[in-house]
């Protein structure tokens, strides 16, 4: 059973730079370039001006959220496996003001039930080797085209 103490508990280092507290909302880390906040809410990891986050682990990596999650950059953001990359979820958008680039050294996939390539909704189907075409004169329409991607 927890023994009850008649206030927080806090230590400090010598030099007065780093701070531990303890208390009945929780534990905080202070330093000079950052602070770890444990609460019944969660972990807060911050830093004066600039906030870094560095997560290393060999063992590997897994963040879950039970609601909504985004990850923003206010410059470029990089998302890199030396392996395979799997995105996978009900809702997935990619967002930038500049360009994104989608790579693989080897082949890279987007499948989805209906695909639009350079437009938010509708477009025209795209034509697949194969598909039919009415030719007249010189020149050819495409007559059926794909039914799931769709092209601007």
């Amino acid at each position: 059973m927890p023994v009850a103490t008649p206030g927080p508990i806090v230590q400090q280092s010598p030099n007065g730079l780093y701070q531990l507290s303890i208390t009945d909302s929780g534990i905080e880390l202070h330093g000079p370039a950052g602070t770890v906040k444990i609460t019944s809410q969660g972990i807060l990891i911050g830093g004066p001006g600039t906030m870094q986050i560095n997560i290393e682990s060999s063992e590997g990596l897994r963040l879950r959220s039970g609601g909504d999650a985004q990850f923003r950059s206010g410059q470029t953001m990089t998302l890199k496996a030396d392996g395979a990359m799997d995105v996978a979820g009900n809702n997935i958008k990619l967002n930038s003001t500049a360009a994104v680039t989608i790579s693989g050294a080897m082949s890279s996939s987007l499948t989805a039930p209906m695909l639009s390539l350079g437009c938010a909704s509708g477009g025209k189907m795209a034509a697949r080797l194969g598909d039919q075409v009415a030719v007249g004169g010189n020149t050819g329409q495409i007559i059926v085209g794909s039914p799931r991607v769709f092209v601007c």
